[in-house]
């Protein structure tokens, strides 16, 4: 796993090289994500959310990492904010200039604000997620995980339990 990050690291810095010497650096906005979460260990098992069965929903198999970087955005900042790929997309829509339907209901709202540093209070940091059948609903104090056709159901409070060791 971490040769697969220096590698990124590497051929990251080749991109922004290039994008520097062209001078296409102002014009241009980077985000760097994932698929998905992985356990190096945590809750006694290595993957994603299908290294164990039933799959799991804990966070550390989830959560993905989020850099934005470019003209506009603040280079330090960090937010705890919940945001998901749905949010990334109005983002890129956002800084790309595209009009949406607005007939149409797109999940997700952009983060562009916070990107920028500021503290959205109406932000919504509910979540809702799938994994093959098992569901979640996660709010920053608490995380639901509902299996289907199983009775392993779970409920973590995230404030007092972050590892979700106690159901």
């Amino acid at each position: 796993q971490y040769a697969a990050v220096t590698d990124i690291d590497q051929n990251i810095g080749r991109v922004l090289d290039h994008l520097e010497a062209s001078g296409q650096m102002e014009n241009t906005v980077i985000i760097y994500t994932s698929d998905h979460g992985l356990s190096l260990g945590q809750h006694g098992f290595w993957g994603k959310g299908n290294g164990t069965r039933p799959v799991n929903m804990y966070d550390v198999s989830i959560r993905v990492p989020l850099i934005v970087y470019g003209d506009g955005i603040s280079g330090d900042v960090s937010s705890e904010r919940c945001v998901d790929h749905f949010d990334t997309f109005q983002v890129i829509c956002e800084l790309g200039g595209v009009r949406l339907d607005f007939n149409v209901r797109y999940p997700g709202q952009s983060y562009l604000s916070l990107a920028q540093g500021q503290d959205d209070e109406e932000w919504d940091d509910t979540r809702f997620g799938e994994y093959g059948d098992t569901r979640i609903i996660r709010t920053p104090h608490y995380k639901l995980v509902k299996r289907y056709g199983h009775k392993a159901d779970e409920l973590y409070d995230l404030e007092n339990d972050p590892g979700e060791m106690d159901n």
